[in-house]
């Protein structure tokens, strides 16, 4: 409906088409390359993929608005994605995206791969939320009251200890390095 409402008034007023289409169109916030495929994450719930190096996108369907920061494949047959206010979805075999209780309301902005069997979402305030693979199924609600939260078994929730926030990450030499709202810091992942 958005396309249908920008073209419409792009036939009437330039500028204002341009205003809104800045209104309307979600930032992107990551690109992710996996082989030939590109992930995309960005605002409003926006999810997708390409296989032919973004010539076109196919948009995943998640019911969920909020933003989204990161989304890297796991393996052939899941895909990960984190983002705003401690939201990790989790895409098996193509099917719906399924949500992952974390009981954290921090923004998680990265993933990072640690052992073979952990994947770590890095957010702000220094938290890290480590999921054992395969992640597991949840049938909670992401829109619950966090009163009532109880994380999904596999789930663990750390902070580093300055409690600065985890922007990016990599692992480099065998070491794992985050970008953080205090500097570059070599991360332990237990």
């Amino acid at each position: 409906m958005d396309r249908e409402y920008l073209e419409d008034i792009r036939k009437e007023d330039e500028a204002f088409y341009q205003q809104e289409l800045e209104s309307i169109l979600p930032h992107l916030n990551r690109v992710t390359l996996d082989g030939d495929t590109l992930y995309l994450a960005g605002e409003a719930g926006l999810l997708a993929k390409s296989d032919n190096m973004g010539e076109s996108w196919e948009r995943y369907y998640v019911d969920y608005t909020g933003s989204f920061f990161d989304i890297k494949p796991l393996d052939e047959n899941t895909v990960l994605a984190v983002g705003l206010r401690g939201n990790i979805f989790v895409n098996r075999n193509q099917g719906e995206w399924e949500y992952v209780q974390t009981c954290s309301t921090s923004t998680l902005n990265s993933i990072l791969f640690g052992s073979s069997d952990k994947v770590y979402a890095l957010g702000n305030n220094g938290m890290m939320v480590s999921a054992q693979r395969p992640l597991p199924t949840s049938m909670r609600d992401p829109y619950a009251n966090p009163a009532d939260c109880q994380t999904d078994e596999g789930i663990e929730v750390s902070q580093i200890k300055d409690k600065a926030a985890l922007l990016n990450a990599t692992t480099f030499n065998g070491s794992n390095l985050a970008v953080t709202a205090n500097g570059i810091k070599t991360l332990s992942l237990k």
